[in-house]
C-alpha cells in the first residue's frame, strides 16, 4: 500500500502493485506505523478497518474450486483483549459464503463457507499475544482441507469431516503433533462447536484388520 491521500472523509489507500485492490479505512486507522517491511497500519481492535476493492477482473472471486491462500504479517500487543479480530474476511454474517483469518482469544483461526452452507474450520494452538511480528499464512484447499502456518510452522490442518452411518459417529481426518497417543483425548472447536474427539488407529472401521476378506 502506497501513503494515504487525506480528505475530509474516509481516506483511501492506494495498492502499490498493478492489482488496483485500492481500499477504503474506516475508523480511526493509523497508517505509517513501523513495520515488518516498509510502514504498517495500526488498528485499535474495537472498529477499524480497510476494506478492499475488487479490480474489475474479479480476482478476488475465487469461486467454489478455486484453492487460494492468505498470506500477511501481524503483530498484537501484549495485553490485547480476548475478543474475536478478523485480520483478512469477506464473511459478512449469517449463511453468507466467504472465508475468514481471524484471532480468536488471541489464538489463529481460520474457516470457510461454501453456497451450500458447508464449513470448514481451523483453531491454532498457539496463543499470539507477545507483542512481535509474526507471519501467518492460510491455505485453503477446496477440496476440503484447510491448513494454517505461523512463522512458518504448519500448526494445524483438517481434512474432510463426515458422519459414518455405518459406524453411528462423526469422523474427521486430521494432522496432530507427533508423539500424541491413540486413545488420547483431544478438545475439538469450531462455529457453533465445541466437542471432544478420541485419536483412533487407522483404518478407523477395523484397526486390527480382523475382518478382512479374501
Amino acid at each position: 500500500m502506497t501513503a494515504p491521500s487525506l480528505g475530509s472523509g474516509n481516506t483511501d489507500v492506494e495498492d502499490s502493485s498493478n492489482n488496483s485492490f485500492h481500499g477504503t479505512i474506516f475508523g480511526g486507522v493509523s497508517l505509517g506505523e513501523e513495520g515488518i517491511i516498509g510502514s504498517a497500519a495500526f488498528f485499535d481492535g474495537t472498529n477499524d478497518y480497510i476494506e478492499l476493492d475488487d479490480n474489475q477482473n474479479g480476482d478476488l472471486d475465487f469461486g467454489a474450486s478455486t484453492d487460494f491462500l492468505v498470506s500477511t504479517w501481524i503483530k498484537t500487543i501484549a495485553d490485547s483483549s480476548s475478543n474475536t479480530h478478523n485480520i483478512v474476511s469477506t464473511y459478512t454474517g449469517g449463511a453468507d459464503p466467504g472465508f475468514s483469518v481471524f484471532l480468536d482469544n488471541n489464538v489463529l483461526r481460520a474457516f470457510i463457507r461454501d453456497d451450500l452452507n458447508n464449513i470448514v474450520m481451523i483453531t491454532g494452538s498457539t496463543i499470539i499475544n507477545d507483542g512481535e511480528w509474526h507471519h501467518i499464512v492460510a491455505r485453503f484447499d477446496r477440496d476440503g482441507s484447510l491448513t494454517i502456518f505461523l512463522d512458518g510452522k504448519e500448526i494445524g490442518v483438517i481434512n474432510s469431516p463426515c458422519y459414518s452411518h455405518r459406524m453411528g459417529k462423526s469422523l474427521a481426518l486430521a494432522h496432530i503433533q507427533p508423539g500424541i497417543p491413540v486413545g488420547s483425548i483431544l478438545k475439538v472447536t469450531g462455529e457453533n462447536l465445541e466437542t471432544i474427539a478420541k485419536v483412533v488407529q487407522s483404518p478407523i472401521y477395523d484397526p486390527q484388520k480382523t475382518r478382512t476378506h479374501a
